[in-house]
């Protein structure tokens, strides 16, 4: 329905210069003025960013209307890279010209959407038509002020179902009747979380309702030539998920237990909710409480500046989501000394191994868009404990190269995680103990003053080939033992050059 009871909303003069700014393309220019019956209509995303404010905006989209498509290719291709995405819907994607944006440019011709009625996000029968109301392409979208239009030709916004109302308001609504948009594409759910999360919005009451019914369906299968398939697929579901996450962390997990996709998606979660923790070591709540907390301290300025970005990357969020993944699976109660405890011994390996399984089960490294090395988020949960188990100034400094200055693997990550642990943990209701991580900071401090780029250690002064033709050795293992020897005094400060390492190696008692 359309809010036809609302007083419209005009754009603001500042609203009008930054969707105008936004999309201030030279062919647009050049088509209005060879074809004058043509019409060009900024649309969805970049409308609404737009009129939002934000200067983010890296998608752009565009409806062309009153001009066929043969012209319409031949005129772009005028003016950059064309590629017809759909013979049949008339998508085109375009690169300008000395565009300063790497994304090419969504131009198409106003267009209808019959959907199939399976659910799937792209079951539908899809027909353009250079004629067709700019009105009639807005129907076919999603969210309310997803589905506004600014004709750049005559400087108005088209609104027909009072998107910029809902935008004033933070409000997230379906276009029209909810019931119908979600049936068309079940992953359109997914997308309102990831709106709601991202833009701090609430999602209407009808809306909110239909999702909550509807959502089951994500996991709807169909059969197709005798074998089972899924109608939205876990790319989708994970890519989905994994945007709405990097947005923001813990208000993700919040939405999505409050509206029941953790108990739909990712049941691995909730058993943490129900995994209770012994009070003397975690006062703050059972495993999720915990994680949470943990998911809100990666914005701690002290995690910040050991990985030194703005803000956290995937891998080291989804680290942190899944980094006791293990302990509902390894709760024991165990009596010591006559009285029982809660332990959770093993978690970290266990934690691993159940990622490694959700990950392959969901498809985490196979989303379009959102690029996850799953098997680095594995290494991380394994290895979550080793500031918490390990005193850094005993430890072997080969050791600590392997855990910190890995090329494989993020160490700056993995301190990260330790700390954002330790900050979301309250034995006895106390503050977080970060006494033995704060020696870990400084060891690692330490060790970096010799590294290449504060990232990767000088290498050895001797390789094996050298060893073994100063000591005149065959190769074996007790090459290899010798490498080791040498790199520990290396890396401990005490053999600095290829002199002293010859030198070194020479008095050893082989």
């Amino acid at each position: 329905m359309t809010h036809q009871t609302v007083k419209p909303i005009k754009l603001t003069a500042k609203q009008i210069r930054q969707i105008e700014r936004a999309t201030d393309f030279e062919f647009a220019k050049k088509l209005l003025k060879e074809f004058p019956a043509a019409n060009i209509y900024v649309v969805g995303g970049t409308a609404r960013d737009a009129i939002m404010g934000r200067t983010d905006t890296k998608d752009y989209d565009i409806v062309i209307t009153g001009m066929p498509a043969k012209k319409l290719a031949a005129h772009l291709g005028k003016y950059g890279i064309v590629n017809l995405v759909g013979r049949n819907f008339g998508v085109y994607k375009f690169l300008p010209t000395g565009a300063d944006f790497k994304n090419p440019i969504d131009v198409s011709l106003p267009r209808r959407e019959f959907a199939l009625g399976t659910g799937g996000y792209r079951d539908f029968d899809i027909q353009s038509d250079p004629n067709l109301p700019i009105e009639a392409d807005l129907a076919r979208r999603d969210f309310t002020w997803n589905a506004m239009a600014y004709d750049i030709k005559n400087k108005k916004l088209i609104d027909p179902w009072s998107g910029i109302f809902d935008l004033k308001k933070q409000i997230i609504r379906a276009v029209g009747n909810p019931a119908e948009r979600f049936a068309e594409d079940y992953s359109r759910m997914l997308r309102a979380i990831r709106f709601a999360v991202k833009f701090g919005f609430e999602i209407e009451k009808e809306t909110l309702g239909v999702i909550k019914k509807l959502l089951p369906r994500i996991n709807d299968e169909r059969v197709i030539n005798n074998k089972k398939e899924r109608i939205t697929p876990y790319e989708i579901i994970s890519a989905e998920f994994l945007k709405t996450l990097a947005a923001e962390p813990a208000a993700t997990i919040k939405l999505y237990e409050k509206i029941g996709a953790l108990k739909i998606i990712f049941p691995e979660i909730i058993k943490m909710k129900k995994c209770a923790q012994p009070k003397e070591y975690h006062a703050e709540g059972d495993v999720l409480a915990h994680t949470l907390l943990a998911l809100n301290g990666l914005k701690n300025k002290k995690i910040l500046k050991i990985i030194d970005a703005e803000k956290a990357g995937l891998e080291l969020i989804v680290a942190t989501l899944f980094h006791d993944l293990g302990k509902p699976i390894k709760r024991k109660i165990i009596t010591e000394k006559g009285e029982k405890r809660v332990v959770f011994y093993a978690h970290d390996e266990a934690g691993a191994n159940a990622f490694r399984q959700l990950a392959d089960r969901i498809k985490l490294s196979a989303s379009p868009d959102m690029p996850l090395k799953t098997e680095r988020v594995e290494w991380l949960i394994r290895n979550h404990l080793i500031t918490f188990n390990n005193d850094p100034y005993r430890m072997r400094e080969t050791t600590l190269e392997k855990y910190f200055f890995n090329p494989k693997y993020s160490g700056d990550d993995l301190l990260a995680l330790s700390l954002a642990d330790a900050l979301a943990t309250f034995p006895n209701g106390k503050k977080a103990d970060l006494r033995n991580l704060n020696r870990f900071l400084k060891k690692i401090k330490e060790m970096k003053k010799m590294a290449v780029g504060k990232k990767i250690l000088p290498p050895p002064p001797l390789n094996g080939n050298a060893i073994m033709k100063l000591l005149k050795l065959k190769p074996g293992p007790k090459v290899g033992e010798i490498i080791s020897l040498l790199r520990e005094e290396q890396l401990s400060g005490r053999v600095k050059n290829r002199q002293e390492a010859e030198k070194y190696i020479k008095h050893l008692a082989i």
